[in-house]
């Protein structure tokens, strides 16, 4: 039998990873030790996180959308954007005396980007089946602000005030989304008083031009008679969804407190 070139060269290996084996056992046990050494001295890094639950708003969506309602998650977002300004950070590094060297080097902008890396801000979301379409699908119930650090303390205080300004922010978004909500209301319980009245205006004036004909049945009549019964129920039912509609909005307008 004829060795081939590929079971010599593997020979070959094999021989000389025997005839160094020493070699390559100090090699790996250095890279080892050296990377037992590296992970030990390495400083430890904190994790604190603070959970917040998302409230449903006031009024139902289906009311007010697409005027004044926006998502959990945009409303998340918003509010991230207005909570990680340079004014807001720097406040906190100041406050807590963060990044010392850099206030003092006049660097702190770069601090502050590194501070924003390290700020994780993530969405808790559930699987939920919209009970009006039945379809499956997933929502934020809830978010989690996050702040890593190598000061364990430092890390959770820094948590605890980005929480505050969240909720802070959070407070004062729902305050103008109520004003605005009360604003679209008022608007569309007008609009619908106006709508009623202008029914109501039609029906008295239609009754009062076929009043003379109304109560007579001859057959001349008779067709007359069944499409003016059918136009003062189709008014009236129209008044009367109008009015439930205008109850509801009045009822959620109560409810709705800037």
């Amino acid at each position: 039998m004829v060795a081939t070139d590929d079971t010599i060269d593997l020979r070959e290996w094999v021989d000389m990873l025997r005839r160094r084996r020493k070699t390559f056992l100090v090699v790996a046990g250095a890279l080892f030790v050296l990377s037992l050494v590296v992970a030990l001295s390495w400083p430890s890094t904190y994790r604190s996180v603070a959970t917040i639950l998302i409230e449903d708003q006031d009024v139902p969506a289906d009311l007010v959308q697409p005027a004044v309602t926006t998502s959990a998650v945009e409303r998340i977002e918003s509010i991230s954007q207005q909570v990680m300004t340079r004014a807001n950070l720097t406040a906190i590094v100041e406050k807590h005396d963060m990044f010392v060297e850099a206030r003092e080097e006049d660097r702190l902008g770069p601090a502050l980007d590194g501070m924003r890396r390290r700020i994780k801000v993530d969405t808790v979301d559930v699987d939920v089946v919209d009970p009006r379409s039945g379809r499956a699908g997933r929502t934020a119930i809830a978010f989690t602000i996050s702040y890593d650090d190598r000061n364990a303390e430092l890390t959770q205080r820094v948590t605890e005030e980005l929480a505050t300004l969240f909720l802070e922010q959070n407070r004062r978004s729902r305050s103008d989304s109520a004003t605005e909500t009360v604003v679209f209301l008022t608007a569309e319980a007008e609009l619908l008083s106006d709508q009623i009245g202008d029914l109501e205006a039609q029906l008295a004036a239609f009754k009062e031009q076929n009043v003379t004909g109304l109560p007579e049945l001859a057959d001349m009549n008779l067709r007359l008679l069944d499409n003016t019964e059918r136009h003062l129920v189709n008014i009236d039912s129209q008044i009367r969804a109008l009015e439930e509609r205008r109850h509801i909005l009045e009822g959620d307008l109560a409810q709705v407190t800037p």
